[in-house]
């Protein structure tokens, strides 16, 4: 639940920065396309680090305690 605050939070810290704090009207739609974008790269970036860190962790032996 933690990861999907935090991620609603960064997407709409994205959209307030980039449309502003104001009623989305449809010449604001190349403003909110950009953010989406910006969005999907600071997610994007957040899943290779994720998918890093699982690969480098040491990993249990199979049947061991």
């Amino acid at each position: 639940m933690a990861g999907q605050n935090i991620s609603m939070g960064l997407a709409t810290m994205v959209l307030a920065i980039v449309v502003g704090r104001h009623e989305i009207v449809p010449g604001d739609y190349p403003h909110l396309l950009t953010s989406v974008r910006i969005s999907f790269v600071i997610f994007t970036v957040f899943c290779l680090v994720g998918i890093a860190a699982s690969l480098v962790r040491p990993h249990k032996e199979p049947g061991g305690d």
